[in-house]
């Protein structure tokens, strides 16, 4: 997975992972997805965003939590001529099967 250049197909191929498992679930039991949006080459992919919303499309997102690396410090990556920093958190997506 962590080979594919293409955005929106590396988007495809993960979300069928979860489409796969959901007949392996319970019905009206949840999966829970742990993931950050991603910044490569200096730009931002809203990763958990899409995710979300592809997943969307067979679960219900019932919740999101944050999950704050406080242990990371901050790193103002391209200072002083740019600013981009290091991602801190992660998007914990809350998923029902319907």
């Amino acid at each position: 997975m962590g080979n594919i250049e293409d955005y929106d197909l590396f988007l495809e191929r993960l979300a069928k992972i979860y489409f796969d498992i959901y007949e392996l679930l319970k019905d009206g039991g949840y999966l829970t997805v742990i993931v950050k949006n991603v910044k490569k080459e200096g730009k931002m992919y809203p990763l958990a965003w899409d995710l979300a919303r592809i997943l969307s499309k067979k679960y219900q997102l019932k919740d999101e939590k944050l999950w704050i690396q406080d242990k990371v410090g901050l790193a103002p990556y391209g200072y002083p001529s740019a600013w981009a920093s290091n991602i801190l958190h992660h998007y914990c997506l809350i998923f029902q099967k319907k």
